[in-house]
């Protein structure tokens, strides 16, 4: 295992920064005299740069700060720099050339870009400054570096045996993680990519290895941490994966914290333009797609602004088509520029191309769907198809804008009969091209149908259509798919509307209700999902109905979850007809749920269900002493001392409850707290006193 090396000598790190300047045109010779001579003499031969200043003197003198011992002086071949004759101790840093045989100069600044990652520009003088900050050659990877390195002693004694081991294991590191980013294992949660990028993210922690970076090693890492933080999307999304707030084992939340991190920490070093020698259009795009996950968006914008102004071709990189596609699109959702000025910025950027990008025309024409402009945005649509016939080797990359533009106008268009029309030629099949029907977007389709038809009687016949269609279509592609958050999410927008537009329990409504179940059933099995949304949006306020509602776990014969439990517990909230003896049966049926699924603990999803349907109920005044004896009762049975302090870290927020939650901490029993029920603890077979509440939140609930 290779020793951090965080604390490494500074000297170290010009030294091997100049290993990274030199190029195959250097030939260093370098040999030690005696300690007591105090010299050195070293022989540099370089093909056609006499006038630069020595490579071995920088590289003698860093090594010299490193290992603190002896002073060298340098001889060379070459013609010394004025500044040395003179008596001056301060270094410059050498102007970085390179020759090409017939001895014209190379261009060395590298941050130009044409959209491909393609670089070039013209070659930059630097002076050295206390703090430099030297220049990397882009071509040079970090494994290229580290074989340059072992073919040269006096370089390989200047490295230190942890700064070798550092290279090394970043190397195969990212060799690692392409390997597993390809591996297209769906299976499992991918621990093994998450393991490798916290890696690679602690080892560039360390500000003088970041120095050391190449173009390619920049951009492969982004492009591992993008691909890490979708899985780990993905990840989460799945059912079985979904875990109560207060279980801190969740693989996905401590990913999700870990990753998220990784690319704060990179947004904060690109936007300081610690990169800006080495960052090129392929680590830009990888890190805007990271931070788009995580919705870091006002970052996007902020990093964008900053780049379009820096000097010279690095500019170019944030102004090719991709990112502009990208960028443009959050500018105007963001209200940052409005209409015309997307147009504006557009057309200058277009105006001298032969070929727009596919990603900036899927980005306006998506902007102009939202303007409600659909000429351009059916122009765009059909460029996108002109290309996608015409290009076969570019249609994987055309196929991903043209299907976001096809989906913009499904979710986006105002006009319900063009949405409907693009949505239908999806669930038919009837295009010359696949897309994944993203159910956002058809959620987006059926709350524009409620908002937009001109009469209700219309919209819910519309959206019900597009609901089963829609179920229907995840049916077909489920084996394809991963399908229960699709379910979930489609079905919480439908409900939600279909109680919007009932709003109150009569014949019809009741009617209406029950021929959805029916019609689903004959679609798909009822799960708990389904009537977890039902029960979650239910607003009638009738005790009878709800608990029919509930009875279909029973009637369905589904598998229940303690997701259910609390949802049964929380719909008592609203109707004042459920006694609190009703109630705390609904408490105690969810905590022998527990019990038998092997929880120790009550989850704070639990109180927080059992606290909204009493202290918090419209019902308070009847119930908040309930709530109070019911409490104290199994206040013990939290799941630890983080638990106890987030309960009552909440009650400070709920003033009006505050004074009675304090008397939670003192002496005295539930019997302080009156209450027409009767409350015993069961006999639990894994359920169990946890914590000494009286103890753990004393200091916080003294707060009065």
């Amino acid at each position: 295992m290779f020793r951090s090396l965080y604390n490494a000598p500074q000297g170290l790190r010009p030294a091997l920064l100049k290993v990274r300047s030199s190029t195959h045109h250097h030939q260093i010779a370098l040999s030690n005299s005696t300690q007591s001579s105090n010299t050195t003499s070293a022989s540099i031969q370089r093909s056609s740069s006499p006038n630069v200043v020595s490579q071995a003197a920088f590289l003698s003198t860093s090594i010299s700060h490193a290992q603190q011992s002896q002073q060298h002086q340098i001889k060379t071949q070459t013609h010394p720099d004025p500044a040395d004759n003179a008596g001056e101790k301060k270094f410059r840093k050498p102007h970085h050339r390179n020759y090409n045989n017939q001895g014209h100069r190379h261009n060395n600044n590298n941050n130009n870009n044409n959209g491909n990652g393609h670089r070039g520009g013209k070659a930059q003088s630097f002076v050295y400054s206390e703090k430099p900050r030297p220049s990397v050659l882009d071509t040079l990877s970090v494994s290229d570096l580290l074989a340059s390195i072992k073919k040269d002693p006096v370089l390989m004694e200047a490295m230190t045996e942890e700064y070798t081991n550092k290279l090394d294991h970043f190397a195969e590191q990212i060799q690692l993680g392409l390997k597993l980013k390809d591996s297209h294992i769906q299976s499992t949660r991918s621990s093994n990519v998450m393991t490798v990028v916290n890696d690679l993210s602690k080892i560039l922690q360390d500000e003088n290895f970041r120095s050391l970076l190449g173009t390619k090693d920049l951009s492969l890492y982004l492009n591992l941490l993008n691909n890490a933080t979708f899985k780990n999307r993905l990840y989460k999304l799945r059912p079985a994966n979904k875990q109560d707030s207060d279980q801190y084992s969740s693989d996905a939340m401590r990913d999700e914290v870990m990753l998220k991190d990784a690319t704060l920490k990179m947004t904060e070093w690109v936007g300081q333009g610690e990169f800006n020698s080495i960052l090129n259009f392929e680590a830009v795009k990888f890190l805007f797609y990271t931070m788009l996950q995580f919705k870091l968006e006002p970052e996007i914008l902020q990093l964008w602004e900053a780049g379009v102004n820096e000097d010279g071709e690095l500019c170019k990189i944030y102004l090719s088509h991709t990112i502009l596609g990208l960028v443009l699109r959050l500018a105007y959702d963001s209200k940052k520029f409005n209409y015309e000025e997307i147009l504006s910025i557009y057309e200058l950027n277009t105006q001298k191309t032969k070929k727009i990008q596919p990603e900036l025309l899927a980005c306006i024409g998506q902007v102009a769907v939202k303007e409600a402009d659909y000429k351009r945005g059916l122009d765009s649509l059909e460029s996108l198809l002109v290309s996608f016939e015409e290009d076969p080797k570019s249609r994987y990359n055309i196929l991903s804008s043209l299907s976001s533009l096809h989906l913009a106008f499904i979710a986006d268009c105002k006009d319900l009969t063009i949405a409907k029309h693009f949505f239908d030629k999806v669930v038919d099949g009837k295009l010359p091209y696949d897309i994944q029907l993203k159910i956002p977007y058809v959620q987006s389709l059926l709350e524009n149908c409620y908002e937009e038809a001109e009469t209700p009687e219309e919209s819910m016949e519309l959206i019900e259509d597009i609901w089963t269609k829609t179920l229907n279509h995840i049916v077909s592609t489920t084996a394809k798919r991963p399908s229960g958050a699709r379910y979930s999410n489609l079905n919480n927008t439908f409900f939600g509307i279909f109680f919007k537009r009932y709003p109150e329990l009569n014949d019809e409504s009741y009617n209406k209700l029950k021929d959805l179940i029916k019609t689903y059933t004959e679609i798909k099995v009822v799960d708990e999902i389904f009537l977890n949304t039902i029960i979650s949006n239910y607003n009638w306020g009738n005790k009878m109905v709800l608990e029919q509602l509930i009875e279909y776990y029973t009637i369905y014969n589904v598998e229940r979850s303690p997701v259910s439990f609390r949802i049964s517990l929380k719909c008592a909230k609203d109707i004042q007809e459920y006694s609190n003896q009703e109630i705390y049966a609904k408490w105690l049926e969810s905590l022998k749920f527990l019990d038998s699924r092997g929880y120790n603990y009550i989850p704070i999803a639990d109180w927080a269900a059992f606290r909204d349907c009493t202290i918090l109920s419209p019902f308070d005044q009847q119930r908040k002493q309930f709530y109070l004896h019911v409490a104290d009762l199994y206040k013990n049975y939290m799941q630890d001392y983080k638990t106890c302090i987030r309960f009552c870290k909440h009650w400070q927020k709920q003033r009006e409850h505050f004074r009675d939650i304090a008397k939670l901490s003192e002496d005295g029993g539930p019997e302080r707290f009156e209450t027409d029920v009767v409350c015993e603890v069961p006999e639990f077979r894994n359920l169990k006193e946890n914590i000494n509440f009286n103890v753990f939140s004393k200091e916080i609930l003294a707060r009065v």
